[in-house]
């Protein structure tokens, strides 16, 4: 009985072609392994096609950074007079992936940024990364909470490095002064004015300061001048006295 379809193992048992048939052959593109290969003599022009079911296709499998696409021919194309190299199509991954809304490729490793306490971050904050890639990315904004700023990541994301293995790269923060003379986020304004007359703060004295509301603190009051029959009473509240300014403040001085 004659075969239109004869099976062949490549490797192991390769089988010269019978007169009046094509050869079949399986091949996969760079990033891609088959297995289970066999490749086929069909008989010519017997109407058959790619997707007949004893044309079994090899499994595949890819490599770390690519994937699997597709077959370059369809299954319903037909077999006439002439060879047919069937390939498997490969995509090649990007290197390092936003873990947000994406699935992980196999084998990628995971790159996670995280903040330490008195912060938080904003924007990509995990990556999908491939092992075998030295890859570079920034990492997100890293913003102090009132009363801190960003000090360094533990680790420089935006310096080509290899990662192997999930990693996590830390954001620390360093407390600053609870006083400041020029505006900070989250620090409340506190100013010194003159009420009444009787006298005036002297020109060049510091009459704004912008204070950590969520720690104790004094000021140093401005320096001021009298006027003729006047005496300096007092500032209201004593900024020599420690305390906690939780909203914007006018320390009021009297004469």
């Amino acid at each position: 009985e004659v075969q239109n379809i004869i099976p062949y193992d490549p490797v192991e048992n390769p089988t010269t072609r019978p007169d009046g048939y094509v050869r079949v052959t399986f091949v996969a593109e760079k990033g891609l392994n088959l297995d289970n290969v066999k490749h086929y003599y069909v008989k010519k022009n017997a109407g058959i096609k790619l997707g007949n079911t004893t044309l079994v296709k090899p499994g595949v499998k890819a490599e770390t950074g690519y994937e699997f696409v597709k077959w370059d021919q369809d299954d319903a194309t037909e077999i006439e007079d002439t060879d047919i190299v069937v390939t498997a199509k490969a995509k090649e991954l990007d290197p390092f992936i936003p873990a947000d809304g994406n699935k992980k490729p196999e084998g990628y490793v995971t790159v996670t940024f995280v903040a330490e306490a008195n912060g938080r971050l904003e924007g990509v904050q995990k990556y999908y990364v491939n092992p075998t890639k030295y890859v570079a990315f920034n990492p997100p904004e890293a913003i102090g909470d009132t009363g801190y700023e960003f000090a360094s990541w533990s680790q420089n994301s935006a310096q080509n490095t290899n990662y192997k293995v999930d990693t996590t790269i830390t954001a620390k923060f360093n407390q600053i002064g609870e006083v400041s003379l020029v505006e900070k986020p989250g620090y409340v304004r506190v100013d010194f004015v003159i009420k009444g007359e009787g006298g005036s703060i002297l020109t060049g004295q510091t009459r704004t300061y912008y204070v950590d509301p969520n720690r104790n603190v004094t000021l140093n009051a401005p320096v001021t001048s009298t006027d003729v029959g006047y005496e300096f009473a007092s500032w209201s509240p004593d900024p020599t006295t420690e305390k906690k300014y939780e909203g914007p403040t006018t320390i009021e001085g009297t004469f």
